[in-house]
């Protein structure tokens, strides 16, 4: 016995090799993976199935065919050589893919599944869990599928254009535009959802895009020199897209055969990727350890009212108050007149002299139609924003003619208040 404790306390007896622990990262994509099974098997997990289903089945086979298409324009881009043509044809790719991918993603995202706010009590860092959500937004997004195929079959064609060690670089170009695209709009997603908390913000931006869209088309409607001159201007512009552009340098040099620049293309790509992903792990970060932004409001006091006299009074308060504070009269009140002094500054001053009065006054009988059209949602409409629609009217102790009354002034007030502004905007 003695004999054989001493065996079993001897170097035998040592403490056992721990076991290998699992990767963190691992177990939280299988634990993803489960509850995604777990929701689709769910009692409202078809149509999602097969919505994903139906998703994939046209991305990759449509993937594959402007594969096909952007390969033989890369192919044909690296036989011609050096030129106008393959120019045009890297860019084309580069910030066409990158255009609709940003669009998209902003659009349909999916990233508030992987918010960090959630997984802050998981044993797992969140850098990790960040990494897996882009990483996630590539490879589990149907889009981004087609992207990526579209930009594989023009790496194939160049590849198979001029054989050589340079494909690798070739290969770390596209890969390097994928990560630092996907890094690009995991930015504007944490940057925007500071941004656009408040209505007024998000207003102010929608109004924004639309004016911008309408003083482009008015200055390259201006004849030649006007658009080379808005094409100038866009050339330094479309280095805010940094992924398209760096990367659209990065592969011109390597169809010239200019190693050393496309090397440093090629690392400033990496840089500005790897500082976008920084900056929009840093934010995320942020914003989960804040907590929510929902912020008590403060009780209605009843006071401060438009002091109406009568129901048709109070009516009439209620629906130029629902007015006023529907985001469509915002956005409208702030692009129609815009527009306004943008037609009076560009075109009226085309009108010739000859054309007569009646000439003169088209763009104002013109801003006169569409302040009454813009303002259709709620003429045209007038109970549809209401809940349960006009059936809580009949309940309430008011005249129906009133409530008709009120809503139409208040729609006419507010599109005559559309047109004064036009008016004042177009002859100022």
């Amino acid at each position: 016995m003695a004999g054989r404790e001493a065996d079993l306390s001897g170097p035998a007896a040592g403490p056992r090799p721990a076991a290998a622990r699992p990767s963190a990262l691992l177990a939280f994509a299988e634990l993803r993976a489960r509850l995604l099974l777990r929701r689709l098997r769910g009692r409202g997990g078809i149509p999602e199935l097969v919505a994903r289903i139906a998703l994939f089945a046209v991305a990759v086979p449509a993937g594959l065919a402007f594969a096909a298409l952007s390969g033989a324009g890369a192919w044909r881009a690296v036989r011609v050589g050096p030129g106008l043509q393959a120019d045009l044809a890297v860019a084309a790719l580069f910030f066409g893919v990158w255009q609709t991918w940003t669009a998209v993603s902003l659009s349909v995202s999916e990233r508030e599944s992987l918010d960090l706010r959630r997984f802050l009590a998981y044993p797992i860092a969140p850098l990790k869990v960040f990494g897996y959500g882009l990483a996630a937004s590539v490879i589990g997004d149907p889009f981004a599928v087609f992207w990526c195929l579209m930009l594989g079959g023009a790496f194939a064609g160049a590849a198979l254009a001029r054989p050589g060690a340079w494909v690798a670089l070739l290969a770390l170009a596209y890969a390097l535009f994928v990560v630092a695209t996907a890094a690009y709009v995991a930015l504007l997603q944490e940057l925007l959802a500071r941004l656009l908390r408040g209505r007024r913000v998000r207003e102010l931006a929608i109004a924004a895009v639309y004016i911008g869209t309408a003083l482009l088309v008015l200055f390259m409607s201006g004849g030649p020199r006007a658009a080379l001159r808005t094409f100038r201007v866009l050339a330094w512009i479309r280095w805010v897209a940094f992924p398209a552009a760096l990367a659209e340098r990065a592969v011109r040099s390597l169809y010239a055969t200019a190693w050393a620049p496309a090397l440093a293309w090629l690392a400033l790509l990496a840089l500005a990727g790897a500082a976008a992903a920084l900056a929009a792990y840093r934010l995320a970060v942020a914003s989960a350890l804040s907590g929510g932004d929902q912020a008590p409001r403060a009780a209605a006091t009843g006071q401060g009212g438009w002091r109406l006299p009568g129901p048709l009074g109070a009516l009439l308060e209620k629906e130029g108050k629902y007015v006023l504070r529907h985001p469509v009269a915002s956005v409208l009140a702030l692009v129609v007149p815009a527009l306004a002094g943008a037609v009076g500054w560009k075109l009226v001053p085309r009108i010739p002299r000859e054309s007569g009065e009646v000439v003169h006054a088209l763009p104002l009988l013109g801003f006169a139609l569409y302040a009454h059209l813009a303002t259709q949602p709620f003429w045209l409409n007038a109970f549809g924003w209401e809940r349960g629609g006009g059936r809580a009217w009949f309940l309430a102790p008011v005249r129906p003619a009133q409530v008709l009354v009120a809503k139409n002034v208040a729609a006419y007030l507010f599109s005559l208040a559309l047109f004064a502004a036009s008016m004042g905007a177009g002859i100022a």
